[in-house]
């Protein structure tokens, strides 16, 4: 087994091949090891499938054996057997309570992910998620998303509703604007009221700037997008305030707005790429 992770490391496949045969040849009563030792330099490989099919053979699962097993699970986008697998090495003490939620959860929004195409899949998986998850930011996040590219505004807004009465977040609150329909004036009445508690929060000021925008609300939608760039001139305040303009036929301000915008997004362009232009324009 020493043999065959040192060929590994030294991108010898064939030699650590040979090592791995004579181990299951040998025949030492110590198949554990070598199975736990196979499936750990296949999954460094990316061969998942080979990886959980030797797991199998083990009779009892080993809590190395279980961690690998994860590890393959994840590596094969199999989010449900992932969560389940960080709860069984949560009850094994191999995570803490912190480590396994966030790799139950990391699960669970990938799992979500995975369902976006297909309403009655979004919404099994969704029935699924544990209440006590169902307000954590990031997995009320990716099924609100989810749900509104399938148009289900109206459970969109039930999820983040609920979890910002749980935790305030504002990158969450940015999402009750994105999705049109519903009753909107019932929207913009609890914002107001989350507006009371979070005067400052230029992403609330924003998404009540769209909300007034789309009902036709237009003096309200302009006060709310000024005080958003105020606190925060962001590239969306900007595009947002820039389409209000637009259907109020104030050209010039809408020009500038758009300006604004398309200088924060190449800023932000920029701060991702480095500066640095992967092809020719």
């Amino acid at each position: 087994m020493l043999a065959a992770r040192a060929a590994h490391e030294l991108r010898a496949p064939g030699r650590r091949d040979a090592y791995l045969a004579r181990a299951a040849s040998a025949a030492t009563g110590d198949e554990l090891v070598r199975i736990v030792t196979e499936a750990d330099l296949l999954l460094d490989e990316r061969r998942y499938q080979e990886a959980l099919g030797l797991l199998k053979q083990l009779p009892r699962k080993h809590t190395a054996a279980l961690r690998l097993e994860l590890k393959a699970q994840q590596q094969a986008r199999n989010w449900e057997q992932a969560a389940a697998l960080s709860e069984e090495l949560r009850k094994r003490n191999v995570f803490d309570a912190a480590q396994a939620t966030q790799v139950r959860r990391h699960a669970l929004v990938e799992n979500l992910k995975r369902k976006a195409l297909d309403t009655g899949a979004l919404q099994e998986a969704w029935e699924k998620v544990p209440s006590s998850d169902r307000t954590d930011r990031r997995i009320a996040a990716a099924a609100a998303q989810c749900f509104i590219a399938l148009g289900g505004c109206d459970r969109a807004h039930r999820i983040i509703e609920e979890a910002l009465e749980a935790e305030w977040d504002s990158d969450l609150v940015g999402l009750y604007g994105e999705c049109e329909g519903g009753d909107t004036v019932k929207r913009i009445e609890c914002a107001e009221t989350w507006l009371k508690q979070h005067p400052g929060d230029a992403a609330l000021l924003l998404t009540l700037g769209r909300l007034c925008a789309d009902r036709g609300l237009w003096g309200k939608a302009q006060s709310y997008l000024e005080a958003s760039l105020a606190i925060e001139p962001t590239r969306s305040a900007h595009f947002a305030a820039a389409q209000l303009q637009e259907r109020l036929g104030n050209s010039d301000a809408a020009r500038r707005h758009y300006r604004e915008s398309l200088e924060l997004a190449l800023v932000q362009l920029k701060a991702v790429t480095g500066g640095r232009r992967r092809s020719t324009l």
